[in-house]
């Protein structure tokens, strides 16, 4: 009986409205910062067009307090975010706490042995539409704390920009300035990093290319370094509405990457697939899953890692998601089924460049700890 009530009153809270939080887009097999053609809140940390979209809505995600001291945002370990977009008029603003990209989690977590993750940032959006559907975005980090012999500073300045015409997006981004230091030998000097990307939809299928670069110079108990990282993908994502309740989504993309670094250049090709699936379970609760697959994929290193080829083939991998969201009114609980994960995110090194689109779990249904990524929306 125990159980069962366990197990009743976690999937109460299982829950996402249908177009907010970190937990639906990775339930989807999404990247959480934002998807071309999957509609949701979370699309305006991709492009801040997005926002016009998505107004008056607050939302809560929970998480560990700072990033600095407990490492970078996931899954398994998710970073507390909240904000508010606002409309007035034909304006909307937007203002947002904790929210580290991906991408600075990548470059920062090159260091070991310390954390130096983003600790403080905050995002301020502003959007508008006058026929053509326009925003931008600054994000700002300052963190200076700790004790003489455990300091840690971080800084990072961010713009975004975007604009939506019809059915093309068109969107980009530039970091300035982007450095950590905890004062024990290690250090992060970001240089000066971009993602770009434009999408257009045709008969409910989106097509999108988008180019990313990420570079900075790392001290690691070591001489410094440069460590220099590029992502570009070309895609499509399709919408097929079921029934008046479920919507099918698929998405096919291929992506190259390369490291290039002190312990050697990588250079990765993937071509993952991913199917998902969201229904109206009932009135008041929306349940989604997808599996996600690396159709091909193929990794070189230069030079070859010991006891490693130079050209190393891997075999392909499939990863199977849920989630759920509870609706009371206006008011959204959103969160992932939680499975026992061996890992989660992505791995960049010198001698390994995965992509996020398919991720190592156990095949468990913990009702210990039913739910991962919970978040709390309101819309007004």
């Amino acid at each position: 009986m125990k159980l069962q009530l366990t197990v009743a009153l976690g999937l109460a809270v299982l829950a996402t409205p249908a177009l907010a939080t970190k937990a639906r887009l990775e339930a989807l097999g999404e990247d959480n910062f934002g998807s071309y053609f999957i509609n949701d809140n979370r699309n305006q940390f991709l492009n801040p067009a997005q926002i016009n979209n998505h107004k008056d809505i607050v939302t809560f995600e929970f998480g560990s307090t700072g990033n600095g001291t407990n490492g970078a945002d996931a899954v398994r370990n998710p970073k507390a975010v909240g904000g508010v977009n606002k409309s007035y008029g034909n304006m909307v603003y937007g203002l947002y706490f904790g929210d580290a990209t991906p991408s600075s989690a990548v470059v920062r977590s090159q260091v070991t042995g310390g954390n130096l993750q983003e600790q403080a940032p905050i995002d301020l959006f502003v959007g508008g539409d006058a026929g053509l559907k326009w925003g931008a975005n600054v994000t700002y980090d300052a963190y200076d704390g700790g004790s003489a012999t455990s300091r840690l500073t971080t800084n990072a300045l961010r713009v975004r920009g975007g604009v939506i015409m019809g059915d093309t997006q068109v969107h980009g981004q530039v970091s300035i300035k982007g450095d950590a230091k905890d004062y024990q030998g290690r250090e992060i000097e970001g240089k000066s990093s971009y993602f770009a990307g434009v999408a257009h939809a045709i008969a409910g299928t989106t097509y999108f290319v988008d180019y990313k670069a990420i570079g900075a110079e790392i001290t690691n108990n070591a001489p410094k370094y440069d460590w220099d990282f590029t992502e570009a993908r070309l895609g499509a994502g399709h919408v097929e509405r079921l029934n008046d309740k479920a919507n099918l989504f698929a998405k096919l993309h291929a992506g190259r990457r390369t490291v290039e670094s002190n312990a050697g250049d990588v250079e990765a090709y993937v071509l993952p697939i991913n199917i998902g699936l969201e229904t109206e379970a009932t009135s008041w609760l929306t349940l989604r899953a997808s599996v996600g697959h690396n159709l091909w994929s193929n990794t070189e290193t230069d030079p070859k890692p010991a006891g490693l080829k130079t050209t190393s083939v891997h075999v392909a991998n499939t990863a199977v998601r849920a989630g759920a969201t509870l609706k009371f009114g206006e008011l959204s609980i959103d969160g992932l089924i939680s499975t026992s994960d061996v890992s989660d995110g992505e791995t960049i090194s010198a001698t390994n460049v995965n992509d996020p689109s398919t991720n190592d779990s156990r095949g468990t249904l913990r009702t210990d700890n039913l739910m991962t990524r919970v978040a709390m929306t309101y819309r007004f």
